[in-house]
């Protein structure tokens, strides 16, 4: 029961990603380069898939299987911390972008 629990909350977390990676993207990037930003976002996703599932028997072999979980998890720990600090959902509220980057986001941007 609980593992089945566990996936349903996993899906259902995992289902907001592509939804929220195409608004991101829908802010931030011109329509001349959204295909190719979308592209390696989703190639990204599945060459990290197949990295991990060519290192996990090797750190499992070293470490042991609970090694797995703790390194993924630590990797996933550092990696969201920059974006939280970092990124925002819309350039005009990021402290990082210089002005002119946002008139040329949002000169390339459809009216919407």
């Amino acid at each position: 029961y609980q593992r089945r629990v566990r996936g349903v909350l996993l899906g259902a977390a995992e289902g907001l990603t592509y939804p929220a990676m195409t608004e991101f993207v829908a802010h931030w990037a011109p329509v001349t380069e959204r295909t190719r930003i979308i592209t390696a976002l989703a190639s990204c996703q599945w060459l990290g898939l197949i990295v991990s599932y060519a290192i996990c028997p090797l750190i499992m072999d070293v470490l042991g299987w609970r090694a797995v979980f703790y390194m993924f998890g630590g990797i996933g720990i550092v990696y969201i911390l920059p974006y939280w600090f970092l990124l925002t959902s819309k350039p005009e509220t990021n402290r990082f972008i210089r002005k002119s980057e946002i008139v040329y986001i949002r000169k390339n941007l459809p009216n919407t």
